[in-house]
């Protein structure tokens, strides 16, 4: 997107960050397929618990948020940190996006891909060599962004409530 313009976040955007989180749990909140016993997280609740979450990922070396901004509004981001190397794959340490939202007002635009980019630089400069992430499984449009990038599903998460 033309005008778009990448930028690394710290502590000090952390009400950003997660005022950002709040409208990716609501999206996903409306997609996600109920499981029954365990109910959805509410919105004070997820944006509070996430914010102690990302605070302590911000204070590590091997972790990362991004915030995209058009004429300097934020217009998405996405945070991530690097994890220990798979079991089955010879992955090397891996980048993992936790989170990667960009507005509706501006989705389809090259946001995304933006953001993505420059988090594969910063998942580089902490020493991985392969990028994952989860996402929501009935979140088609998702799916066919990441697909897009190149990622390839592998895993199916599965929960339930305990009998």
């Amino acid at each position: 997107m033309e005008g778009a313009k990448i930028v690394s976040a710290g502590v000090e955007r952390i009400d950003e960050l997660t005022d950002f989180w709040g409208e990716l749990h609501r999206f996903q909140s409306a997609l996600v397929a109920p499981i029954p016993g365990v109910p959805v997280r509410g919105d004070e609740d997820t944006k509070r618990l996430v914010r102690a979450m990302y605070l302590e990922w911000l204070a590590r070396k091997d972790s990362f948020a991004l915030i995209a901004e058009v004429d300097g509004r934020p217009v998405g981001y996405v945070i991530g940190f690097v994890e220990e190397p798979s079991e089955i794959w010879d992955t090397g340490p891996i980048g993992h996006i936790d989170s990667l939202l960009v507005s509706p007002e501006v989705r389809g635009q090259g946001v995304g891909g933006l953001l993505l980019e420059k988090a594969y630089g910063e998942m580089r400069r902490a020493g991985a060599r392969t990028a994952g992430l989860d996402v929501v499984s009935t979140n088609e449009g998702a799916r066919r962004f990441y697909e897009r990038e190149g990622f390839v599903p592998t895993f199916l998460q599965m929960y339930r409530a305990l009998p």
